[in-house]
């Protein structure tokens, strides 16, 4: 099961809950007796997580990670989640509280969350799968546009500039390595001007969906939502979801270069079966590398960020083929 589960994660240091925590805030719900508790890694390092066992059921117990923790920003995103829920989509249930089914409890100045616990299994990185995940990102999209219709009461985050080519000097990097990416970065800023802004997941990729078989069945983790680039979030769909990715624990070094066209391609197919807009598949496409090279640079791994690298410059030499090909009639 990969709930939140995030591909950069390995090799961090997990924040932990503590007994006192657990004891508090799971008292502040109505869930019976409690069987089990157990911490799980998954997602971010930054928020730990814990799988609950009670006689309401399987539930997931989420610390909110400092810096999307305010509780204005915590309350937008719950607002989105539950309107997405009644439009359909397959969102994991916010458990409200005992007394004020308040859908946070704070204590201390840390923010938590508890869901029903989703049970699935990780992308199976097959084309079907991916083209099913297209399609429900679609579906989010046309969702979030019914919420922000509808009102949410509360303002929005938004997005900062989703290029920044002076990353790559203030990420640390040897000079081999920062020149290039900088390169990258300053060849595709261009693309990132314009169009029109709308409600955006936020962190869409693999690890926040959850499969059973080739079919999604939930997506997780609306910490980032906010108002941004969707051509932006759907290059990273592309991106992430054509991954070619090696055994468990295989070096950077050693990760391949290429992309798997069939499985992109099937994204898009996706994605476009149930979009509120379609996009200019030569943006996005020119956008792929710049995705890639920001998340890198966000691990704050040296060796990541030139694994990347190499899947970046791959994407980019090839910019116009791919895009041809996502342009092409069905």
């Amino acid at each position: 099961m990969s709930q939140g589960a995030s591909p950069t994660a390995a090799g961090v240091g997990r924040e932990r809950f503590t007994p006192r925590e657990f004891d508090e805030v799971l008292s502040r719900y109505e869930l019976g007796k409690v069987e089990s508790v157990r911490e799980v890694p998954l997602g971010t390092p930054a928020s730990p997580k814990a799988v609950v066992d009670c006689a309401r059921g399987r539930m997931l117990l989420k610390r909110r990670a400092r810096g999307v923790d305010a509780p204005g920003v915590v309350a937008f995103s719950h607002s989105v989640m539950l309107g997405c829920l009644r439009a359909g989509v397959c969102v994991p249930p916010l458990v409200g509280t005992r007394d004020q089914n308040n859908s946070m409890v704070q204590i201390d100045d840390r923010v938590y969350e508890l869901f029903v616990y989703i049970e699935g299994q990780a992308d199976p990185r097959t084309p079907a799968a991916a083209e099913r995940a297209g399609r429900l990102l679609g579906e989010l999209h046309g969702a979030m546009d019914t919420v922000m219709r509808g009102g949410i009461g509360w303002t929005p985050p938004s997005e900062g500039a989703p290029i920044d080519p002076a990353r790559a000097d203030r990420a640390g990097l040897d000079k081999e390595i920062a020149g290039p990416v900088r390169g990258l970065l300053e060849r595709v800023a261009a693309l990132a001007a314009g169009g029109e802004p709308g409600l955006v997941h936020g962190d869409w990729h693999p690890g926040n969906v959850i499969f059973r078989g080739d079919e999604p069945v939930a997506v997780c983790d609306f910490d980032n939502t906010r108002m941004g680039s969707r051509e932006r979030e759907v290059a990273q769909g592309l991106a992430q979801f054509s991954l070619v990715r090696g055994a468990p624990g295989e070096p950077p070094a050693r990760w391949a270069g290429e992309a798997d066209l069939a499985r992109l391609a099937s994204h898009w197919r996706g994605y476009l079966a149930l979009a509120p807009a379609r996009l200019d598949p030569r943006r996005v496409v020119g956008l792929m590398p710049s995705v890639l090279m920001e998340e890198a640079i966000a691990s704050g791994h040296p060796e990541i960020v030139l694994a990347v690298l190499r899947k970046a410059q791959w994407l980019e030499d090839r910019r116009d083929e791919i895009a041809s090909r996502l342009d092409a009639p069905e």
